[in-house]
């Protein structure tokens, strides 16, 4: 962790709880924090089933995790979840946004994806406050980048870049 002067306070942090080497598994990483010093972890990580998945962890303002492990915010398994976007959704909560892509099974010889953008909210003590849910409707047409940007009036404004 640093302070306001970019200057290191404590030690280092370990995100995720899974044991061994892995890094090359865990992608975008993003950082979303609150007034009162909490803060959101969310990354992609790569599944023993090949596909990627949105884990998210909540610590408080001192380095200390708020839950005892990771959590996955989608319960969906099929496809991939990718590119998150964290960012302050009201007082105690965060509001994470990323690409899902689903490989369309009907033609097997052609390399067609579905893509949505979806989002989930997590409260500030770790525990997903609404499970996931599309912010854009799955289409075939490409869908990538979403960014959740707080305004000062409390809303969110997601952004998708193409």
């Amino acid at each position: 962790m640093f302070d306001q002067t970019q200057q290191k306070t404590g030690t280092d942090i370990k995100v995720d709880t899974v044991e061994g080497t892995v890094a090359a598994a865990m992608h975008h990483p993003t950082v979303a924090m609150t007034d009162e010093g909490k803060a959101l972890v969310a990354w992609q990580m790569l599944a023993a089933k090949e596909n990627w998945n949105i884990k998210v962890r909540v610590f408080d303002g001192n380095g200390t995790p708020v839950t005892p492990t990771e959590l996955t915010l989608h319960t969906d398994a099929k496809g991939d979840h990718i590119n998150p976007s964290a960012n302050v959704f009201q007082e105690n909560q965060f509001l994470i946004v990323w690409e899902k892509h689903l490989k369309w099974e009907q033609y097997k010889d052609l390399e067609i994806i579905h893509q949505s953008i979806q989002a989930a909210i997590v409260n500030g003590s770790g525990e997903i406050g609404k499970s996931e849910f599309d912010i854009d409707a799955p289409a075939f047409t490409k869908k990538q980048n979403p960014k959740a940007v707080r305004l000062q009036q409390g809303g969110m404004v997601l952004w998708q870049v193409k």
